[in-house]
């Protein structure tokens, strides 16, 4: 065998294979979107943490922003600031983990997973409801995991942002015999903690407390100051606990996961500042059965029955009235609980009609039950008297039924056509369509275009939350919706990839909250919603629509016989001003960059000696959110460089180390922090929430 023989081979052999986009497998390149992989092997050449470092540093079209302890994300042009990641749907192993309550899901450190049982991750971009139905708005990603027999033994992790933060990982892998028969085990667990850094923030000087006409109190102390701000010394915490268990024998898989994340939120404007009695936490647990089988060579079937939980929880104490209910001068402290249980079953039959691939029709239907509940009150300060203004409880059902049908007429030709009909009793129904055609014209090169839509349900808290303080409760709430059209070129040179994308969408429905007019709060309290003092009330509504395009591009390769790995990607994208619902201008949405990208390049030094990788990624500038500044204050461009160096510990086997240094250009992030968020006398700036400039890692592993 020739040596372009043998390049061609493992060109060949390195193709990504993904299942996500259409449920069957196939090649990236060929599947029905534009999709980006993520090795295991990626992730630990460029010091990776999380799954929002691996958007940022390694994917096309995928950024985060981070806000103090936890990440925004958005793809294309897109971040939907304070969402929790609701518009993104993340999979482990096909489970949706999008909670059903607020619709969020985490790309931290408070996802759960640890690092160590990742194989690799599948990124679709655009819309994906076609198949797994609501979140699926600015894409579908997929985490992978790993398999008892490629794992053939078990792990010990430990590793550290010195000195901020440490984590330990443990785990094991193993394909056994169980009564005769293969049985595949995977386990793992992980354990984090991190406190501060300390930071300077403010001062902000906000003045009078809008009951008592007193300095504001933004601490403990009986007398306040009306100034926000000092050094955050304490508050500032993150402990998280993450487990995750697979099992497969035969026709079934059982997956298992739970994780606790509990998080301080000193600098919460409804609560004192540096308290540690200001948190939140969240709790999941979830368990997936699945069973497949096929039938004959033409007939496949597939059920995943799966259960989940999750409950959330918040309290801010402060002393400040107006952060209160009548009569609460000294203080309060607020509590925030929801909690969401859901039973599902989705199942799914595959034709194969030729038994060849070339002709594959997937029919199948999801159906869920829920039951959401959620509690408020505020705990007067002195007398510890808790003061409930929201509660309620409802069950929830929810169906979708969906036909994919895929089409090789010719070798180089593919057609995929799909639909997805939910019906939910939350907001009614909705159908969602794809329509995707690839052309191979030549060796190597593949040529997309595609439609496709995708909805969110409102959310439970958005749907039900009410206050008679100040909110209404959205009776009336639709599904958002995107509808999409891109096109792409990809063409593949040896071991170089090379690929072109445009993308349009329209955004319709969006929710946002609006502020009532005086004639409906005067209905709202005629009605008895809301308290008969009450001048300033809100609502979530379905506001507006807008547009927004752009062009993404990639490049990958590998040379010197396979040991320099290295890429690029850029995104630039722009909006047409509609009838606005999160835009502070023309073709401004505050947070997404316009432009932003990454560059990376990883080279492998020999036996004995480390693997040196080298990162960067960069951001144009993005408006600030909620700023009333005119204009709207910026966050610079900005750019992050991370150099890593990993191998295995010399003389000693089976044990691993991993060093890296992270840098950024700017501190500044486009999220506001402190309660001014417009110019006052003594201040004239729009305060962010900071960004470390520099962390290091340093990191030990050993296999057994």
């Amino acid at each position: 065998m020739t040596p372009s023989d043998l390049t061609e081979l493992q060109t060949l052999l390195d193709q990504s294979q993904v299942s996500t986009a259409s449920l069957t497998t196939e090649d990236a390149s060929t599947a029905p979107g534009t999709i980006w992989t993520v090795t295991a092997e990626d992730l630990q050449r460029y010091g990776i943490q999380t799954l929002a470092e691996a958007l940022n540093f390694l994917s096309l079209g995928m950024n985060t922003e981070k806000h103090l302890d936890y990440s925004e994300i958005g793809a294309r042009g897109v971040v939907f600031a304070g969402d929790y990641g609701a518009h993104v749907l993340l999979l482990i192993d096909g489970h949706a983990i999008n909670e059903q309550w607020d619709g969020g899901a985490y790309f931290d450190r408070q996802m759960g997973i640890p690092l160590e049982l990742i194989d690799h991750l599948e990124i679709i971009l655009g819309p994906g409801s076609v198949l797994y139905g609501s979140n699926a708005m600015l894409g579908v990603i997929n985490v992978v995991t790993r398999n008892g027999r490629t794992i053939d033994g078990g792990w010990a992790a430990v590793d550290s942002n010195v000195p901020s933060s440490l984590r330990a990982s443990l785990g094991a892998g193993k394909e056994l015999d169980v009564f005769g028969r293969s049985t595949d085990v995977v386990v793992g667990a992980e354990m984090y903690r991190s406190t501060g850094p300390r930071v300077e923030l403010g001062p902000q000087p906000y003045g009078l407390d809008g009951v008592t006409g007193e300095p504001r109190r933004f601490t403990d102390d009986d007398v306040g100051t009306g100034i926000w701000g000092g050094e955050l010394t304490t508050g500032r915490f993150a402990n998280v606990f993450g487990a995750h268990a697979k099992v497969a024998s035969g026709d079934f898989t059982l997956d298992l996961r739970g994780s606790t994340a509990r998080r301080g939120t000193p600098t919460s404007v409804y609560g004192n500042f540096g308290d540690r009695n200001n948190w939140e936490r969240d709790r999941y647990a979830s368990s997936d059965l699945r069973w497949r089988r096929d039938l004959s060579r033409v007939v496949g079937l597939d059920a995943r029955l799966y259960a989940d939980h999750y409950d959330y929880y918040q309290q801010l104490s402060t002393r400040a009235a107006e952060n209160c209910l009548d009569g609460q001068v000294e203080g309060c402290t607020y509590r925030l609980a929801g909690q969401a249980r859901w039973l599902g079953l989705d199942t799914h039959g595959t034709l194969d009609w030729l038994t060849n691939g070339h002709l594959v029709t997937v029919l199948g239907a999801d159906a869920r039950m829920r039951r959401i509940s959620s509690w408020e009150d505020y705990v007067e300060y002195t007398s510890g008297e808790a003061v409930p203004t929201d509660d309620y409880e409802l069950g929830e059902n929810a169906i979708g039924v969906y036909l994919e049908q895929t089409a090789h007429p010719w070798d180089t030709v593919g057609l995929n056509l799909g639909a997805r009909l939910d019906g939910d009793e939350r907001f009614g129904t909705h159908l969602s369509p794809r329509a995707a055609l690839a052309l191979l014209p030549m060796k190597g090169s593949v040529i997309k275009v595609m439609y496709s839509e995708a909805f969110r349900a409102p959310t439970a808290f958005e749907r039900y939350y009410a206050d008679i303080t100040y909110w209404v409760e959205a009776r009336d709430l639709q599904a958002e919706v995107v509808r999409s059209v891109e096109a792409s070129v990809e063409q593949q040179f040896g071991e170089q990839r090379v690929l072109v994308g445009v993308f349009g969408a329209r955004w319709t429905d969006m929710v946002s909250e609006e502020e009532l007019t005086e004639a409906q709060i005067a209905d709202a309290i005629a009605s008895g919603v809301l308290d008969e003092d009450v001048v300033t009330a809100y609502q979530y509504r379905n506001l507006g629509s807008s547009q927004n395009y752009g062009v993404n591009a990639a490049w990958q390769g590998a040379a010197i016989d396979r040991r320099l790995h290295f890429g690029a990607t850029v995104t630039v994208a722009d909006w047409i001003a509609g009838t606005a619902f999160a835009l502070d201008g023309p073709g401004d949405f505050a947070v997404a960059p316009k432009l932003f990208g990454n560059v990376h390049a990883d080279l492998n030094l020999g036996t004995d000696l480390p693997t040196v990788g080298l990162a960067c990624r960069f951001v144009g500038p993005r408006l600030i959110d909620y700023s009333d500044f005119d204009p709207v204050p910026k966050a610079p461009t900005t750019a992050e460089v991370r150099g890593t160096l990993s191998g295995h510990v010399p003389r000693v086997e089976r044990l691993t180390y991993r060093l890296s240094a992270n840098v950024r250009t700017s501190t500044d992030t486009p999220f506001p922090i402190g309660p001014l968020s417009g110019p006052v006398p003594g201040y004239d700036h729009q305060e962010t929430a900071p960004v470390d400039p520099f962390t290091a890692l340093a990191g030990l592993a050993y296999e057994f």
